[in-house]
């Protein structure tokens, strides 16, 4: 009876790697995409259609994990965590595809240097989360997870000099007030894709993986969930 509600010990970790995935492959065509515009506009086009397809995939994998989750009596870690997990993973799917989607909805036809190197970090820092997600079901792997996460937070501080000289260039240099708006407005989506990702990253608990490492402060920084252990049943 209780069989069908015992998921086997890897079940979640597979669908966080599957999620993890999708973001990291939606990353990497962000970052395309903006080195593509004012190019080939049927790459762009391309490419848009591919971080569509990751972020209609992560949803999928989402439904399924939470669907998962109310059928299982134990878990491998806490409910909210699963949850947390799965729905930061969403989150970051759905910041880029603001961005695929802002390059349609502004009719942005060149990136700036700043919006290139903006996208290049994003993705990188989006790599970063995957690969300390597919480090959480392996606890003697908690420091390597955990270097994952302080390159994501420093990745972050470096896109807040790129956002911050993208923005001032732009008031100084644009007189179109008109491409001051569209390109305010993709560095805002661009910035909120680092803090999607910075936000799971600080979302991951340390205790039980190793001694946490000092955080930066960040203005959006939300608390750390304090407990991160592997449920002794799996």
């Amino acid at each position: 009876m209780f069989s069908a509600m015992m998921p086997k010990k890897n079940e979640f970790f597979v669908q966080f790697n599957n999620h993890a995935d999708r973001c990291a492959a939606a990353g990497n065509a962000m970052m395309r995409m903006m080195t593509q515009l004012g190019r080939s506009p049927e790459e762009v086009s391309r490419l848009i259609q591919e971080i569509d397809m990751a972020e209609s995939s992560g949803d999928d994998i989402e439904h399924e994990t939470i669907v998962m989750l109310h059928k299982s009596f134990i878990t491998p870690i806490d409910r909210d965590q699963i949850h947390m997990i799965t729905s930061g993973l969403d989150s970051i799917l759905d910041r880029i595809q603001d961005v695929g989607e802002s390059v349609t909805l502004y009719d942005i036809r060149e990136a700036t240097p700043e919006a290139r190197e903006m996208a290049e970090i994003a993705a990188d820092a989006v790599e970063k989360v995957r690969k300390a997600v597919a480090l959480l079901d392996n606890l003697a792997e908690a420091a390597t997870a955990l270097e994952h996460c302080k390159a994501v937070d420093e990745l972050e501080s470096k896109a807040d000099k790129v956002w911050r000289a993208g923005m001032s260039r732009l008031f100084r240099e644009e007189k179109d007030p008109v491409q001051i708006i569209k390109l305010k407005g993709m560095y805002q989506i661009l910035e909120d894709v680092l803090d999607a990702a910075g936000g799971l990253d600080r979302e991951f608990p340390s205790d039980g993986l190793g001694q946490p490492y000092p955080r930066r402060s960040h203005p959006r920084q939300r608390v750390r969930n304090p407990q991160w252990k592997l449920n002794p049943r799996f």
